[in-house]
């Protein structure tokens, strides 16, 4: 590390080049609460500042035996003095492989704090979803120091179920699925009341996700169950779709029914159940399969999708219905709710990462084999079905759209394709939905496309790819993301330029979080007179070095 940088460090107290080490904890801290006591730690995040962290809180009961595939319980109150110094083991994981296989009892939160005088006027709340397909991840890696530190906020980040835990659903009320949304509902209510014992304002909070859990608190936006619980949304990466559907499960079914006959509770020659009734049984017997057979998907064949669903509960009804539900609606107050959304603008980097390790596994005679732009067609098909009389798509249309993205790439067609389609696309869907059902066509989005060539992409995938602004907002490397999804990142070269980046994002998004309106108290240097987005102008800041506000986003690709 260069003397300039050191100097940068110091002087700027922000940076993103090395995790915390959790293990830097000093003098212990006692927070009596509502739910119980709790002892904490005082740390020292990366730039030198001291700050609170309460972590490892259980805020539900454990979610074996009978309560798996159930709803969670709240967790009844602790006595004695809790120890809230450590980490505690997070979800079941789908990919083991990746920082280990997770456990069942894992509904737990951690409350970051300043050091300062509780006793103050409340702080801003800002509670974590963290991402990772609602099939992987966990809280720990998405350590909030500076953002603590340096800006006065309480940060809360928690576990909730993922993959087959999280999500199995049989449609019937034997199993309804949605159970890692029934978590993040839990773990907000906890912080509902319990986070002014920790200096938090509960009346404003606000939830933010990035990847799955951006589109998690998408479909919690919209959940009366949720409604009282935060009043802003700061979602990163992420929307359901609302015409297209898109990051839905449309039909969970064929999942549950090819796991419940690998695992023998469901006899390969039988029927398939229907009723509530045939699907009890089925249920119960998968609530006693030992917890390594559900972190794989081995032998399900092509139905492996694991995400939110359509219940009747949570998601009354599909998207379009909902929306036009004028009554309901009003009743959720997403009407009321501000929101920040961001995107990176190489989104789609995460799906060329899986086509080139499926290129590596084949040898060179299979890949010379292969036909033309073979992968490009096979995403792009799917999202013109829906588009096509009878569901038929014409050889002659899927030509033309290929060769557009092959001839106007970016990036690669491949990451373009699925940036737009399963990231960009569907966020516009989602609020221009919102912003024409609400009064006066008052959209309250603020959008944000981050744009930025970082010398740490030392790969193949240049720009800003999915995941790597959360290094912009969290004490996070960049290298980390390797473990996860194979970028090629390296940390070390992480600049003076991403420095001052950090400083620009993380601070918009505080003001965000204090305000609910990112123009408000920020300097002319980080976004000037940005207007909140509207179908017809489609304003938006496109956040870089030197930012800039835009309109018309993506217009050429919807013609």
């Amino acid at each position: 590390m260069t003397t300039l940088r050191s100097t940068l460090l110091v002087s700027l107290c922000l940076t993103c080049a090395h995790l915390l080490d959790p293990a830097s904890g000093q003098q212990q801290q006692v927070v009596s609460a509502p739910s119980g006591s709790y002892m904490g730690s005082t740390l020292t995040a990366f730039n030198g500042m001291e700050y609170l962290a309460y972590r490892g809180i259980p805020y539900a009961e454990p979610p074996t035996g009978d309560l798996r595939f159930r709803k969670p319980v709240a967790k009844t109150p602790l006595s004695g003095v809790y120890n809230a110094t450590e980490f505690k083991p997070f979800c079941l994981q789908f990919r083991p492989g990746l920082f280990g296989q997770g456990v069942e009892d894992c509904l737990y939160l951690n409350v970051y704090t300043p050091t300062s005088d509780p006793r103050r006027k409340p702080r801003k709340v800002f509670v974590f979803v963290h991402g990772g397909g609602n099939q992987n991840g966990f809280s720990d890696l998405y350590v909030p120091g500076s953002l603590v530190s340096w800006f006065d906020l309480v940060v809360v980040t928690f576990n909730y179920r993922l993959g087959f835990l999280g999500f199995l659903s049989t449609q019937t009320p034997a199993c309804l699925g949605n159970f890692g949304l029934w978590d993040q509902i839990t773990a907000l209510r906890w912080v509902k009341d319990n986070i002014a014992s920790f200096g938090g304002d509960p009346d404003a909070v606000t939830v933010g996700g990035e990847s799955a859990g951006s589109i998690d608190i998408s479909v919690l936006a919209l959940s009366s169950h949720a409604s009282d619980l935060f009043h802003r949304v700061f979602a990163m990466s992420g929307f359901i779709g609302v015409a297209s559907g898109a990051n839905i499960n449309p039909d969970p079914v064929p999942l549950t029914l090819a796991l419940a006959r690998r695992e023998g509770c469901l006899a390969v020659n039988t029927s398939d159940p229907v009723s509530d009734a045939d699907w009890s049984p089925v249920i119960t017997c998968l609530q006693k399969v030992p917890l390594e057979r559900l972190t794989t998907t081995a032998g399900l064949g092509a139905a492996t999708t694991t995400g939110p669903v359509v219940d009747g509960d949570i998601l009354v009804k599909d998207l379009p219905s909902l929306f036009a539900d004028v009554q309901y609606m009003n009743s959720t107050g997403v009407k009321d709710k501000d929101f920040l959304v961001t995107l990176v603008e190489n989104e789609g980097a995460l799906f060329q990462t899986f086509i080139d390790a499926s290129l590596a596994r084949m040898s060179p005679a299979q890949v010379n084999a292969l036909p033309a732009n073979t992968f490009l067609r096979n995403l792009m098909e799917p999202y013109l079905v829906p588009l096509s009389p009878g569901g038929n798509v014409d050889p002659r249309v899927l030509d033309k759209v290929v060769n557009y993205y092959v001839q106007e790439q970016v990036f690669t067609p491949v990451s373009d394709v699925t940036s737009d389609q399963i990231f960009y696309l569907p966020a516009l869907e989602y609020f221009t939905a919102l912003y024409n059902s609400r009064p006066r066509g008052d959209g309250k989005v603020f959008f944000l496309q981050f744009v930025h060539y970082p010398a740490f992409a030392a790969g193949p995938y240049k720009g800003m790819v999915h995941v790597s602004d959360l290094c912009y907002l969290f004490d996070l490397d960049p290298t980390i993301a390797n473990q996860v999804i194979d970028y090629k990142l390296n940390g070390t070269l992480w600049a003076h330029v991403d420095d001052m980046l950090k400083i620009k994002y993380s601070r918009m998004a505080s003001v965000f979080i204090k305000r609910g309106n990112p123009n408000k108290g920020v300097s002319g240097d980080i976004i000037c007179d940005w207007p909140t987005f509207d179908p017809e102008e489609a304003h938006y800041l496109q956040f870089s070095e030197y930012s800039e506000v835009k309109k018309y986003f993506r217009e050429e690709r919807k013609r």
